[in-house]
């Protein structure tokens, strides 16, 4: 049976960008891609709704999630914007940066990426094997035996774990790369689904689908957690929307249990004593005849009903007239902090990122080498780190697989 000099179990974003690096830094080293799926790079065709949010030009610490945040500054200093943006110029892909500082391809497709890592695989002669699913890993004097689902069995002199965490099981992460690091002696933090909709079981029905710009906060008990702003979506007993996204990565550490509730401003361009004074203009000046009315050119009119419904104003027939200053001041209130319970989110399908996995302390930097067994290589959603929307996540995934399979070709050179 032959023996690979370095095996990468998962051809996701990570995965692939590490067997890549590792074939051009060794190009003579034996170097083969596991894939659990059909094919290989599903999930990174569904990244930014398919245009695929490559990285960031704000990359650092304030953008990122781990239980242990004094480690990701050293870990990121490892992988600027630049190691990725390079690497994928030197795969010809032309890249650009928006005003905000999110980075795309030209092209705004995420199939011409995976075009250009599939292509550079080929260049490279990097066989890759799918429908592959690695249930054991078993090291043996300085050789890992690999053990398939179907019983095939691969040896390797390293092995780079890549297969992701717990996030979207249908697009191939369904904590294969947890399971297999774990036969290995590594130990994980607790898991959690993140970047995904709240569900909020007190929203009014009749929501579904309208979309509105404004701010959420997110308070566990009474302590305000963090603060989004941009536009909310409303869905059937939920909130979404990237603003909502972004609280759900303060949800999931142990120590964060308690009663947890959102408070949404509307019209976050206007304070509440101007919002006051605009409602109460509008009951005098005779053009909003009913309560229906009142928040015409405001808001959707689904949307303004139930925050009128919330605040106690019913019948929305009500004469606007009728209305009393307490009712004019309270609508004003709701609508700067319509507050609204939520649960955690517990919905692996529609996570984008898992909140937590194999803590920073057990990998060196910045060869992801771990320390836990050698010629053993994590990289990322299987390590505890967990980036906010905007790039983030395929930036960490790009990064840790390029420098992992720049160390382990290296490593495995020496040993020649």
């Amino acid at each position: 049976m032959d023996i690979w000099d370095l095996t990468i179990i998962g051809a996701g974003a990570s995965g692939l960008a590490c067997a890549i690096a590792a074939g051009q830094q060794t190009p003579r080293a034996k170097i083969l891609v596991l894939e659990k799926l059909d094919r290989v790079g599903k999930k990174l065709l569904a990244t930014g709704n398919g245009r695929c949010n490559l990285s960031n030009t704000a990359i650092g610490p304030q953008a990122y999630h781990s239980q242990a945040p004094e480690l990701l500054k050293p870990a990121l200093e490892c992988m600027p914007t630049g190691l990725v943006t390079g690497f994928f110029e030197n795969l010809g892909l032309l890249c650009r940066t928006q005003a905000d500082g999110l980075i795309y391809p030209y092209c705004n497709q995420a199939s011409v990426v995976l075009d250009c890592l599939r292509a550079e695989l080929e260049s490279l002669s990097i066989p890759v094997e799918c429908s592959c699913a690695i249930q054991e890993i078993r090291p043996s004097r300085g050789i890992f035996s690999l053990t398939a689902a179907d019983g095939r069995r691969f040896l390797t002199k390293a092995v780079v774990l890549a297969a992701g965490g717990m996030a979207s099981p249908k697009l191939g992460s369904a904590g294969e790369g947890l399971s297999l690091a774990k036969q290995l002696g590594h130990s994980a933090t607790a898991l959690s689904p993140a970047l995904l909709p709240l569900p909020c079981p007190g929203l009014p029905g009749g929501l579904k689908g309208i979309r509105a710009l404004g701010e959420a906060r997110l308070y566990r008990d009474s302590q305000l957690l963090r603060c989004e702003r941009g536009e909310l979506q409303f869905a059937d007993g939920a909130l979404s929307g990237i603003p909502i996204f972004q609280l759900t990565t303060e949800m999931g550490h142990p120590s964060r249990k308690g009663v947890y509730t959102v408070s949404l401003d509307l019209l976050p361009q206007l304070s509440r004593e101007e919002l006051e004074a605009i409602l109460s203009q509008r009951a005098r000046s005779g053009h909003y005849l009913c309560a229906q009315t009142l928040l015409r050119g405001m808001l959707s009119n689904r949307l303004g009903y139930a925050v009128m419904k919330s605040c106690g104003i019913s019948p929305l027939s009500l004469p606007v007239a009728a209305l009393s200053a307490a009712q004019i001041r309270a609508l004003a209130s709701t609508l700067k902090n319509w507050r609204l319970k939520v649960s955690p989110p517990a919905a692996w399908d529609a996570a984008q990122v898992t909140l937590g996995g194999i803590p920073l302390e057990q990998v060196e930097l910045p060869s992801f080498a771990s320390r836990i067994r050698r010629g053993v290589y994590l990289t990322g959603e299987v390590l505890d780190v967990t980036g906010d929307c905007g790039g983030y996540n395929l930036h960490w995934a790009f990064s840790s697989g390029i420098l992992a399979g720049r160390h382990a070709a290296a490593a495995v050179s020496r040993q020649k």
